[in-house]
């Protein structure tokens, strides 16, 4: 993260509820910013993803781990609603 910031732990970073899946090119410039700062660019440019659009509905000053995990969760849960 950028300096001043918390670190996620690495179960949490890289956890099904912290991915968003971007463009390569979005990655690359975005990769260390804060989630406040990506919803920033996001609100002024393209969401890639349906999933990207959920996130971005989420207060990203508490993108935490417990916000992490709560969207995991409901992800998972949407995902298995619309399979059945």
């Amino acid at each position: 993260p950028e300096s001043g910031f918390v670190k996620l732990e690495p179960h949490i970073l890289h956890s099904f509820g912290n991915l968003c899946l971007i463009s390569h090119q979005k990655n690359s410039k975005l990769k260390n910013r804060m989630p406040t700062a990506k919803k920033e660019y996001y609100t002024a440019n393209r969401i890639d993803s349906i999933k990207q659009h959920i996130m971005m509905q989420v207060d990203t000053l508490n993108w935490k781990e417990d916000a992490i995990e709560k969207h995991s969760s409901e992800m998972i849960e949407l995902l298995r609603d619309k399979s059945s």
